[in-house]
């Protein structure tokens, strides 16, 4: 078994060409291990720091890629988790509340085999302080704005990253329990503040940009046609 930020020695696995949208940084390949790959632990009883460095989104922009398949990676801490819901006879699912150094908190929505694992382990530990590094996960205006795994996502959970030591909030618990108790992970004030205005267009060209795009800032007057009783 392979554990998470564990070193080992691999020989005979295959080198291929990775998928764009599936690249962690600007590394382009991707190793495929197969029936006659060897692996060997390299023990070591500290693991390194990971040196490569995550493109990581800032919360405030990723209502820039909502609702369409520009899956983008995010860090924070777990600063609270649901219960997990059964959506279905084979589909299982558990909230968490992520926040991150903009103090802003997100909801992240893990499903099946993401809720199994790494949504069991956080619920287990959330008075640990985790911080997570979730890869591809998709932006959605389903709550206003929150975050949902994909097939292609991935959770790293207390990675030793340089990014991820310099996050956490220490002093700021109080205002953490305010903001979760304030349920602000679903107040659109919070999640969708002011834009700048180089954001804003005006409702002639979103009706163009709306083709590819799901969602936008525009500005507008706006009215109620007489007959039309439905918002």
């Amino acid at each position: 078994m392979l554990i998470p930020f564990r070193r080992y020695y691999i020989s005979s696995a295959a080198l291929r060409k990775a998928e764009p949208r599936y690249n962690v940084n600007d590394y382009l390949y991707s190793w495929v291990i197969h029936n006659i790959t060897l692996v060997e632990e390299y023990v070591e009883q500290v693991p390194p720091v990971i040196p490569c460095h995550f493109e990581l989104t800032a919360f405030e922009n990723l209502f820039r890629f909502a609702d369409i398949e520009n899956l983008q990676n995010i860090q924070g801490i777990i600063v609270h988790v649901f219960p997990s819901r059964e959506r279905s006879l084979d589909s299982t699912t558990r909230d968490l509340v992520v926040i991150n150094q903009e103090k802003r908190p997100m909801l992240l929505t893990l499903w099946n085999e993401f809720e199994a694992s790494e949504g069991a382990q956080l619920a287990n530990t959330i008075a640990n302080n985790n911080i997570i590094i979730a890869m591809r996960v998709k932006v959605t205006t389903f709550n206003y704005l929150y975050l949902t795994t994909r097939l292609a996502s991935c959770l790293l959970v207390n990675p030793p990253t340089p990014q991820a030591t310099v996050l956490r909030y220490g002093q700021n618990q109080q205002k953490i329990a305010q903001l979760i108790e304030e349920a602000s992970y679903k107040d659109s004030t919070k999640l969708l503040p002011l834009p700048k205005n180089n954001d804003i267009i005006s409702v002639e060209n979103a009706v163009s940009i709306l083709k590819n795009v799901k969602t936008v800032w525009i500005r507008g007057n706006t009215s109620l046609a007489a007959e039309q009783r439905s918002f």
